[in-house]
């Protein structure tokens, strides 16, 4: 069930999980939209209402050890998820702009031909689903689409920065390593802090370049789901 006070859990009244995956291109994809629906109804369902949970015991300075041990597991299973959606998207992504830059490089009269032979290499790779649907070459024939492309292009940047904050704290939490150092080994890979009034956990990892760097879990969740707080001042 999703808590009732929505302000201590920071998700408005009015936010719609189905209006909200919508809005991400490529995600009319029935089987990526899924993956993105899921990962907002964990956070909207079960994660926010257990932090509050937990906050609150703290607040009340109850033993909130085993509590504590469930928020971290699903925070961090939570992570990884938002890390492959983020991972796979971007390798769709990545493909449809590459596809689209070759198409406008080719010369016109021959774009007719590129283009038909990209959609078939593309139906090739679906020709062994014999139930439910594949979206990956109808998504493959818009590459001649600007709006869609330019769509697909401005969320891959928007996300790029949080998504490499991910995967390097990822690498810390999953493979106990200091991201892009082979064999080196992270410091204290797992722990998390608590935000006491909130109850979210935040983590520190050592990047690639030695520095010292903190990723808030509601804080990244906020901005997948495109949820703006309210102006602390108004």
């Amino acid at each position: 069930m999703i808590d009732d006070e929505f302000s201590e859990t920071d998700v408005p009244k009015d936010f719609n999980i189905l209006a909200w995956f919508m809005k991400i291109p490529l995600c009319d994809d029935t089987w990526l939209g899924m993956q993105a629906q899921h990962i907002a109804a964990v956070e909207i369902g079960i994660i926010r209402p257990l932090e509050l949970h937990t906050a609150r015991i703290i607040f009340a300075e109850e033993p909130y050890a085993g509590v504590m041990m469930a928020l971290n597991g699903v925070s961090q299973m939570w992570l990884f998820s938002l890390y492959e959606f983020l991972r796979t998207w971007r390798q769709r992504a990545t493909q449809l702009l590459q596809l689209a830059d070759q198409y406008a490089k080719t010369l016109p009269r021959k774009q007719k031909a590129f283009l038909e032979k990209t959609i078939a290499d593309a139906n090739a790779k679906e020709n062994h689903i014999f139930s439910g649907a594949s979206f990956y070459s109808e998504h493959v024939s818009r590459i001649t689409d600007p709006a869609f492309i330019d769509a697909v292009k401005a969320y891959y940047e928007k996300m790029d920065g949080w998504f490499s904050f991910i995967e390097a704290l990822r690498m810390n939490l999953a493979k106990h390593e200091v991201p892009k150092k082979r064999g080196m080994v992270a410091e204290m890979p797992g722990y998390a802090r608590i935000d006491l009034v909130r109850g979210t956990l935040y983590w520190q990892f050592i990047d690639a370049q030695g520095g010292l760097q903190k990723l808030d879990r509601r804080e990244a969740a906020n901005f997948f789901l495109d949820i703006k707080l309210p102006d602390c001042d108004q």
